[in-house]
């Protein structure tokens, strides 16, 4: 990027360079001093272009890096860090592709003890027995039918920045299945 800054300094600078000569040319009425000017204008654009080129070719790439779908164990592994032992198993997911527009990120887990123990001990989780309902999820993804967490589940529930991330995990009361639910706003 300090290439692509040093090239449009190099066009701008071009530019005011070629407005001098052209006002130096309507005082002095010289034609080489025209040339020099027309010169100056046609590098500064094709300057310019090539700037704006390599800018957009790189911020492509930059962006297109960004809307890679990852797998379930990576979105948890970002998400949670590394579990404990190999006893997870993401079953199902939904990622956060664009932050406002997908408002959460959905993992539906088997866990063991072991990794339960460790998820709820990273923030100050509220802990509370509720009947699960799908719909007091911020999202409704197809194959959260699929789900089998039975009629009632133990919530955590975390606020990790006061009106813009919350974390809720959902565990099925025998402690094998989870859903972790985390709201980036």
């Amino acid at each position: 990027m300090k290439a692509i800054a040093l090239l449009f300094l190099v066009a701008f600078s071009l530019l005011i360079v070629s407005g001098i000569l052209l006002v130096w040319w309507r005082l002095k009425k010289q034609k080489t001093i025209l040339w020099m000017a027309t010169v100056a204008i046609l590098t500064a654009f094709i300057l310019g272009c090539w700037t704006l080129y390599q800018f957009a070719d790189k911020s492509y790439d930059k962006l297109s890096g960004s809307f890679k779908k990852r797998s379930g164990i990576e979105i948890y592994n970002a998400l949670l860090g590394t579990p404990v032992n190999e006893c997870i198993e993401v079953i199902k997911f939904k990622d956060q592709l664009v932050p406002k527009l997908d408002v959460a990120i959905l993992l539906y887990c088997n866990v063991c003890d072991e990794e339960l123990n460790r998820l709820v001990r990273r923030y100050h989780f509220k802990k509370d027995t509720i009947p699960f309902n799908e719909e007091m999820l911020s999202e409704q993804p197809e194959w959260l039918n699929e789900v089998e967490l039975g009629d009632s589940v133990i919530t955590y529930r975390a606020v990790l920045k006061p009106g813009k991330n919350w974390q809720n995990i959902y565990v099925s009361l025998d402690g094998k299945k989870v859903l972790i639910e985390d709201i980036l706003d």
